[in-house]
C-alpha cells in the first residue's frame, strides 16, 4: 500500500476545501478525503444528465477546484455524505441512519488501515469526526480543527428554554470527541471566543492556535463608500439553518416590531416544516423566505441587503457573517458569533447584541434608520474593510505552518 504524505479528514466546509487545495498544492504525494464532492471534470461529464433530473444547480455548489482532478480523493466518506444527502432531500429513518452510519464506520476503518503504514502524516480532523483512532506513538501529526466552542450544549439548551413553544427549528447537539482532544497535538480554534471555552475545560492553551476563517468568495470584489446606495429602506439578510442555537426565533419576533422601512429575508435550506413555523411566527409583510437558493441567488441577496442578523448563542466563527461583511452588510450580531471579536476597537463594536435578543437588534435598526446616507455608508465600507483581512487561503497557509509545513 502506497505511502502518502497527508491525509485530509474534513466535512463539506469551504474552509476544509480550501485546506485541502493548499495541501495539495505543496505535498508530492496526497491523498485527499472529504465529503461529497465531485471534481471539476466529472461535473461537467455529467452536467447534461444532472440537469435532466434538475439536480445540476445543487450539485454545482459540491464542485471541488480544477487543481483537484489530478489528486486521489478518497471516496468512502464521499458514498456516505451523498447517501446523506439524498436522504435529506427525501425522507429520513431509523434504518437509513443506520445506513449512513455502517457506511461512515467503514471509512474510518479504512483511513485508520491506511494510516498506520504511512507515516509520517499530518491528519486534519473536525472534531464531530469522533471515531476516528490513531495512537499516540505513532509519527502521525493530528491536528483537531475545532468549529464550535465547547459550551455549545449548553447554549443549544438555554436557547430551547427561551423558546419552548417552537417544535420545528433544528435542534443541535455537538458529538464531543474526547478522545481526539486527548489525542490532538494541536487544536485549532476559529475564534478567541471559542479557544477560550476549551480553556475552561482544562485543554492546554499552549496546544490552542486561532486562525480565523475569510468569505467563501475570497474578496475578489473591489468596493468603495460610492458602491452602496443611499438608505431609503433597511434591507436586512440572515443565512443559515434555522435553529435555536442561531435565534432565529427572534428574528421572527423583530419582524413584528419593525415597520415598512425595514425588510427581512432570510436564506435558509432547512425543512419545509421549519420554514413553515418561521413563517407562522412572522410578519409575512415584513419577512421573506429564500429556499435552497443557487449560488448566484444568494449573491443577489448579499448585493441586495444592507445589514446582516445573527443573534446566535453559539458560533465559533460565522462563515456567513464575515462573506456577508465582504458585501458591505453591517453585522448584527451576538457577542457568542465569534465574528464580534474583530468588531472590538472599531465603530462597529456598537451593533454587538445579546445572544437572541429582538429587543438588541430592533434599538440598534432603529439607530441606523437616523443616519446620514454618509454615516450609513461609511458604515458599510468599514464592515467590507475588515473583512478584507479575513480569507480562506490565509486560513490554510497559517494553519499548515502550525505543523511545521513550508
Amino acid at each position: 500500500m502506497q505511502k502518502n504524505s497527508y491525509f485530509l479528514i474534513g466535512d463539506t466546509h469551504p474552509e476544509i476545501i480550501c485546506l485541502a487545495s493548499t495541501i495539495t498544492q505543496k505535498a508530492e504525494q496526497c491523498v485527499v478525503s472529504v465529503g461529497f464532492y465531485l471534481k471539476d471534470r466529472e461535473f461537467q461529464k455529467c452536467a447534461k444528465l444532472m440537469s435532466r433530473f434538475g439536480v445540476s444547480e445543487q450539485l454545482s455548489k459540491r464542485v471541488l477546484p480544477k487543481e483537484f482532478d489530478q489528486i486521489r480523493i478518497v471516496r468512502s466518506l464521499a458514498i456516505r455524505d451523498c447517501f446523506s444527502w439524498v436522504f435529506r432531500k427525501s425522507i429520513e429513518s431509523k434504518f437509513l441512519n443506520f445506513v449512513k452510519d455502517a457506511l461512515y464506520f467503514a471509512h474510518i476503518l479504512y483511513l485508520n488501515l491506511r494510516l498506520r503504514v504511512s507515516n509520517p502524516s499530518i491528519v486534519v480532523c473536525y472534531d464531530h469526526h469522533r471515531n476516528l483512532l490513531i495512537p499516540k506513538n505513532s509519527r502521525v501529526t493530528v491536528i483537531a480543527l475545532v468549529a464550535h466552542p465547547k459550551e455549545f450544549n449548553s447554549r443549544v439548551n438555554q436557547a430551547r428554554l427561551i423558546y419552548p413553544n417552537w417544535k420545528f427549528q433544528k435542534n443541535e447537539k455537538l458529538q464531543l470527541n474526547e478522545k481526539l482532544y486527548d489525542r490532538a497535538d494541536n487544536f485549532v480554534v476559529l475564534s478567541n471566543y471559542a479557544a477560550e471555552s476549551f480553556v475552561k475545560f482544562g485543554i492546554e492553551r499552549s496546544r490552542l492556535h486561532t486562525i480565523n476563517i475569510g468569505p467563501k468568495n475570497g474578496n475578489k470584489q473591489i468596493l468603495t463608500m460610492e458602491s452602496f446606495e443611499d438608505i431609503k429602506r433597511i434591507k436586512c439578510l440572515y443565512v443559515g439553518q434555522l435553529s435555536f442555537r442561531k435565534g432565529v426565533p427572534a428574528i421572527a419576533a423583530l419582524s413584528h416590531r419593525v415597520d415598512a422601512h425595514v425588510q427581512i429575508s432570510i436564506v435558509t435550506n432547512s425543512s419545509t416544516r421549519a420554514q413553515e413555523e418561521m413563517s407562522t411566527n412572522s410578519e409575512v409583510d415584513r419577512l421573506n423566505i429564500i429556499n435552497n437558493p443557487s449560488r448566484l441567488i444568494l449573491e443577489s441577496a448579499f448585493r441586495s441587503s444592507s445589514v446582516f442578523l445573527f443573534p446566535t448563542f453559539a458560533e465559533g466563527f460565522s462563515l456567513a457573517c464575515i462573506e456577508a461583511m465582504s458585501y458591505g452588510l453591517i453585522p448584527i450580531i451576538s457577542y457568542n458569533s465569534g465574528v464580534s471579536e474583530i468588531l472590538e476597537g472599531t465603530d462597529l463594536e456598537a451593533f454587538i447584541i445579546e445572544p437572541g435578543s429582538a429587543t438588541d437588534m430592533e434599538k440598534n435598526i432603529l439607530r441606523l434608520g437616523k443616519l446620514t446616507n454618509h454615516d450609513f455608508r461609511r458604515l458599510r465600507f468599514l464592515s467590507y474593510e475588515i473583512s478584507r483581512s479575513y480569507t480562506l487561503d490565509g486560513f490554510a497557509e497559517k494553519l499548515t505552518r502550525i505543523v511545521g509545513y513550508q
